[in-house]
């Protein structure tokens, strides 16, 4: 199971103070599978990124239901991810710190937007129709539709992790209190999706979805190796489960982020900190898609047969449709 699905069902069924008999009813509940061994012990060990709670006897009493699940530990990775925090931080404070109101929600994109971690052109060409082929081609003619697929999955996953790694930080440091929450337009009003029934059959519908497409997760959707399956494909036939059964359009998580304190905010240059962030996010998908060329050429077996003219695109791309 994914995040996303244990997420779900935790919220849904789990609530603060609740008591859980035993491992086995855990399980039950959550409608994961019960495992023995060490595998029970890595189990439980990532259940804990969703949910806190305390043994009494075989009992499991819980203590606090994640708003945001805990990333993954990885100590390779705990440098680069505290230095987009501390970027993100100071940027969100800033923008707190300017506003009228301590609480806003934002959608993921918009975040992004907010963050400066990438620039108008990069939701303009996002259709990736023929009117932005032409555009990018006019910058080099070898610019093609699988390119820009290329770019919009890596850069896409690459800037959702970033930006929630940062969020379940601040989160738990307590400088923002953040809940995430589904919202969708039914009858020409855009409104929020809180009823747990109908967030049990978004949840039921994903998972058909993923099922379609013969996928276990949204990533294995993402990096498929099958030209056929990629996330737009996936997300339409989703969507149009979602308007057909439940009388929804245009569903998607919103960020609601409320600032418990402003008064770090140092004053400094806001739009420097954003190019600063936008940089080394920048540099950091730039060289992993010289990594994944290297490797192609190098014969070391990767997802796609990436073209001699891999990296010079992939380049061109993210200076033109990421740089602010």
């Amino acid at each position: 199971m994914d995040d996303y699905t244990i997420s779900m069902a935790v919220k849904r069924e789990l609530s603060e103070g609740m008591v859980i008999k035993n491992y086995k009813e855990l399980c039950s509940v959550l409608s994961i599978p019960v495992c023995g061994g060490d595998q029970k012990k890595r189990q439980l060990k990532d259940l804990g990124r969703f949910f806190d709670y305390e043994m009494q006897g075989r009992a499991f009493v819980i203590r606090e239901v994640f708003a945001l699940p805990k990333e993954r530990e990885d100590e390779r990775k705990k440098g680069n991810n505290n230095k987009y925090t501390k970027l993100i931080e100071q940027i969100l404070i800033c923008y707190f710190y300017k506003s009228d109101f301590n609480q806003e929600s934002f959608s993921m994109s918009g975040l992004w937007h907010l963050l400066g971690m990438v620039n108008e052109d990069y939701f303009r060409c996002r259709k990736i129709d023929e009117k932005t082929i032409s555009y990018l081609k006019d910058k080099d003619p070898r610019v093609s539709k699988w390119y820009l697929n290329q770019f919009y999955t890596t850069s896409s996953f690459f800037l959702r992790k970033t930006v929630l790694v940062a969020l379940r930080s601040l989160d738990k440091r307590g400088i923002f209190h953040v809940i995430d929450y589904y919202e969708g337009k039914k009858n020409d009003n855009r409104v929020t999706i809180s009823d747990l029934l109908e967030l049990k059959q978004l949840e039921s519908i994903q998972n058909r979805a993923l099922k379609h497409f013969g996928c276990k997760s949204v990533k294995e959707v993402i990096f498929n190796k099958n030209k056929d399956i990629n996330y737009e494909s996936y997300k339409q036939y989703k969507d149009e489960l979602i308007l057909n059964e439940m009388g929804y359009k245009d569903v998607y998580l919103k960020y609601s982020i409320a600032c418990c304190n402003t008064e770090d905010w140092s004053g400094g240059d806001v739009l420097a900190i954003k190019k600063e962030l936008n940089k080394e996010i920048k540099n950091k998908l730039m060289h992993d898609a010289q990594e994944t060329y290297e490797k192609s050429r190098r014969g070391i077996p990767v997802k796609f047969p990436y073209p001699t003219s891999y990296e010079d695109i992939m380049f061109l791309l993210y200076n033109e449709l990421m740089e602010i």
